[in-house]
């Protein structure tokens, strides 16, 4: 039987450590967020949250 490490990584919507979830352009989305996020209306008032939060991923310095 094979050791695995975990790696946790920190969520750039809810800023939690996960281990699962899906890399955007060297940010990381936890799986929780990301269930989140496709489930929200366009209208609900968290909508708009998830968006601030994604605009993380243009600031990204070369």
């Amino acid at each position: 039987m094979k050791a695995t490490k975990q790696t946790l990584e920190t969520c750039m919507v809810c800023e939690k450590k996960a281990e699962k979830g899906i890399h955007i352009f060297h940010h990381f989305l936890c799986c929780n967020c990301e269930q989140k996020m496709i489930s929200t209306d366009t209208d609900d008032e968290e909508y708009q949250y998830f968006i601030e939060k994604l605009r993380k991923i243009n600031r990204v310095s070369c």
